[in-house]
């Protein structure tokens, strides 16, 4: 439907960089949750929500680039940034953002406006995929509770990882 990588092609994506990192290779995924999009299907239809959401993967590629974009659930998009320290995935997590809320979807002559929050995460030797995405989701968790249209970055030390509190989500 939006033409976005699906998590088949992340996870190939990942075990591509861990099989050729080397010591200065970084990867941060950002996850993207559209606000309020059960809204949009609600009050303009389904039709309009896949335009939203087709439109919102071409924003995103505009940005990233279509390699980089994965939908991995409904409204839910996954980015990734290649040799980006985590200080620069946060400006793009925050340009992405800004783009989005200054963005005006339109669908038959209607003017449809969303936020988007953001969750980042950056990879440490020996992580797999599946805790960086529940580490990333955390932070966009904690996004949405915090009020939504921000971008809220992972914390998280190896030594201090504590597996159950990603394990609950």
């Amino acid at each position: 439907l939006t033409g976005a990588h699906n998590r088949l092609s992340l996870n190939a994506a990942f075990q591509n960089f861990k099989h050729h990192k080397d010591n200065q290779s970084s990867l941060c995924l950002l996850i993207l949750d559209l606000d309020y999009f059960k809204q949009i299907n609600d009050e303009f239809g389904h039709d309009a929500g896949d335009k939203v959401l087709m439109d919102t993967s071409h924003l995103l590629a505009n940005i990233v680039g279509d390699s980089n974009v994965y939908r991995i659930g409904g409204e839910e998009f996954c980015i990734t940034l290649f040799d980006h320290s985590l200080s620069q995935a946060e400006h793009v997590g925050e340009r992405l953002r800004d783009i989005m809320a200054n963005h005006l979807f339109s669908h038959h002559n209607k003017r449809i406006q969303l936020t988007l929050s953001v969750g980042i995460c950056e990879y440490r030797e020996g992580d797999n995929l599946n805790e960086l995405i529940k580490l990333a989701d955390l932070e966009l968790y904690r996004a949405k509770q915090n009020g939504r249209n921000q971008v809220r970055i992972c914390q998280t030390s190896k030594v201090s990882y504590d597996s159950s509190q990603i394990e609950t989500l």
